[in-house]
């Protein structure tokens, strides 16, 4: 039997940009967020991050930990200091080798979750469960 991945649809669903410079890890995010009923966009460096989050208003950020431009655990550093960015989750990810290079440093800069790669549906469900359980009708 198979299970029921999506969530009802909320009244104020979850704002969530998804950083990574791969193009087809954006489209997956897309349509894996689509499923939440997320309203998401994209950035695909560390410097339109920063852009991104200080033009809109996001409860989310996917951080790839390995952009272009500015790594990912600098972006975070930055959007810490950011008053505008209060409250804002922020969740990195990375292939194995990436994390064993990078985690550690993502990490001390306050991230709310670390995700290995690849990513999927459920690893995306329990981030927004866990961050987000208003979204979800359990």
């Amino acid at each position: 039997m198979e299970k029921d991945l999506s969530a009802e649809k909320p009244e104020n669903p979850v704002r969530v940009l998804v950083a990574d410079c791969y193009k087809s890890n954006l489209v997956l995010m897309g349509r894996i967020l689509c499923n939440f009923n997320c309203e998401y966009d994209f950035a695909k460096s560390g410097n339109e991050v920063l852009v991104k989050l200080e033009l809109g208003d996001f409860d989310l950020v996917f951080l790839e930990c390995s952009l272009p431009g500015m790594e990912g655990y600098t972006a975070v550093r930055k959007i810490r200091k950011s008053a505008k960015n209060n409250g804002l989750k922020i969740i990195c990810t990375a292939s194995y080798l990436t994390k064993k290079r990078f985690g550690s440093r993502c990490e001390k800069c306050v991230v709310n979750g670390f995700l290995d790669r690849p990513l999927g549906m459920w690893k995306i469900r329990e981030v927004l469960k866990d961050n987000f359980s208003e979204v979800f009708d359990e």
